[in-house]
């Protein structure tokens, strides 16, 4: 095969040209998306999910729109994310007492973060959200985020555990995720950017990041949302021009479905505010 004729191919022909999947190249994309949906249902690792707000029906509220995106793409799922459990607490009713696997404390303007033995005993990874105006702190082992809106926040997190969940994008290593540790004093950022081609989508998320927050980032967390009409030459050409533009390693991700229109990209920087 020439380097041009595999540029052009795309997945979906792959499965079909390749590995004899589908009668077609149509249905061999989607005869692979069901079995991805279906494989989930196999997969023994499940991920316990806290969200703590200052009222349990905050942060219901919140775990609600963060099922929001997901449900949106897989309607054939009736619970898409379904290795993701979400539970919803409030400083307004008794501790939890298990333990989770990750934790979301949504700051209030008026209310202090937690002491950290009650933080620490309940989950290893620990997220700490603020929304502008107000100022984002970091604190040493935890993650700590500033957000411009709170649909922003959801839609990120819905699609980096969506991205988890199918693992249909490769590049993040999912098994260093837990172990991750912030570098002091850098607060995490989040940009979104949708356009109907990978280098449109590129340009607006780049004039969003903006030249400061790109070149004084110390990591980032870039969240790929496609249908099958990415080609393979396509990704790798994304990767690379991100790569001249953001001057610091980051880890590529995201998820895959027929049912997406254009190129969705989210990209998380972390670095000084």
């Amino acid at each position: 095969m020439n380097e041009a004729h595999r540029k052009r191919m795309q997945p979906r022909n792959c499965l079909y040209h390749l590995l004899n999947q589908g009668d077609d190249t149509g249905s061999a994309a989607t005869e692979t998306h069901q079995e991805a949906l279906n494989l989930r249902g196999q997969y023994s690792v499940s991920f316990d999910i806290a969200l703590i707000a200052v009222t349990q029906a905050e942060a219901q509220r919140l775990a609600d729109q963060i099922l929001e995106l997901p449900r949106a793409y897989f309607p054939e799922s009736i619970n898409c994310l379904d290795r993701h459990r979400f539970s919803a607490h409030g400083l307004d009713e008794p501790w939890p007492e298990q333990q989770f696997d990750e934790l979301h404390f949504f700051c209030s303007p008026r209310d202090p973060l937690p002491p950290a033995s009650d933080l620490d005993r309940l989950a290893g990874i620990i997220h700490i959200h603020y929304l502008a105006p107000r100022m984002a702190q970091a604190y040493p082992g935890y993650r700590s985020y500033l957000w411009c809106n709170e649909q922003a926040l959801c839609d990120f997190w819905a699609s980096l555990y969506l991205a988890r969940e199918m693992q249909s994008i490769p590049g993040l290593n999912w098994d260093s995720y837990p172990t991750w540790q912030l570098p002091e004093h850098c607060i995490g950022q989040a940009v979104t950017s949708w356009d109907s081609t990978p280098n449109a989508a590129i340009d607006s998320l780049l004039v969003q990041a903006g030249h400061i927050r790109l070149t004084n980032a110390v990591g980032a967390l870039l969240v790929i949302e496609c249908n099958d009409d990415l080609l393979l030459g396509g990704y790798v050409d994304l990767l690379n021009r991100l790569e001249v533009e953001i001057k610091c390693d980051f880890a590529p991700t995201g998820w895959v479905t027929p049912k997406y229109s254009g190129y969705g990209l989210k990209l998380l920087t972390f670095g000084p505010i």
